[in-house]
């Protein structure tokens, strides 16, 4: 069992890695002068099982992108993840009817250039 936890570890270590990578790249590549990460650290162990992020090293790939993102002036910032799956990454706009289901996002704030327009929910979240 050693034998194999050793694996998963390193299996993980080498994936965030890539990831850290790829994140980096897409703000290099967009010319992004921060990365916003959800600051988690107010989430306990037992509400960290709940979610998918109890066997997932969530924090450790937060600090692979930090340190990736620093060697080319990026700045990481941490970020109250309260709300950000009701807020229109567009307008700014935060309403809970905005969220339709797990999957749809649709901004309510007519003077918005997505007002209507349905919005992958995930998507909207992360780009807030």
């Amino acid at each position: 069992m050693d034998k194999f936890r050793e694996k998963e570890k390193n299996f993980a270590r080498t994936y965030n890695h890539k990831i850290a990578k790829e994140v980096v790249q897409f703000a290099l590549d967009n010319h992004a002068k921060y990365i916003n990460l959800e600051d988690l650290s107010g989430i306990g162990k037992e509400q960290r099982k709940s979610l998918w992020l109890g066997n997932w090293t969530y924090f450790q790939l937060q600090e692979f992108i930090r340190y990736k993102a620093e060697e080319y002036g990026i700045v990481v910032r941490k970020v109250d993840p309260a709300y950000t799956s009701q807020t229109c990454s567009c307008c700014g706009r935060t309403d809970e009817k905005q969220r339709v289901s797990q999957s749809e996002f649709i901004c309510n704030n007519p003077k918005c250039k997505n007002f209507n327009k349905t919005v992958n929910a995930d998507y909207n979240a992360a780009r807030n």
